[in-house]
């Protein structure tokens, strides 16, 4: 048993470095959307699309939950734009982000922070 918890106290301190650095997995977008003041927004479609062709989607849409995440795993390599729309906030559109599946490659953060600033209301 004790040889066991030593093995795994060793791993968890080889893994740690890989997350403590801030950057995502490989073929993988995270992000948060909040609203002007920090708040995550629940209820935001997000849609991943490839650069290179514009009226393709490739992900989603996906809509935040409560957390205000969204996440796209197993992209190919290339580079990807992120729109983020809701009713009521001016709609975002990051990018281009590179997806590198080779090393050395530049990494994306863990994750993105995305604000939607509110859009103008009409009567």
């Amino acid at each position: 048993m004790r040889r066991f918890l030593s093995c795994a106290a060793v791993i968890g301190l080889m893994v740690q470095p890989l997350f403590a650095a801030g950057v995502a997995p490989r073929g993988e977008i995270v992000l948060r959307v909040t609203d002007g003041h920090g708040k995550t927004l629940p209820g935001v479609t997000v849609t991943l699309i490839a650069a290179e062709e514009p009226h393709a989607k490739v992900g989603g849409p996906v809509i935040t939950p409560p957390s205000g995440e969204a996440r796209f795993t197993g992209l190919q390599q290339g580079r990807y734009l992120v729109r983020c729309e809701m009713i009521g906030f001016i709609s975002e559109t990051l990018g281009p982000l590179p997806i590198e599946l080779k090393e050395p490659s530049p990494r994306l953060p863990d994750r993105i922070e995305v604000a939607l600033p509110a859009g103008p209301i009409w009567y």
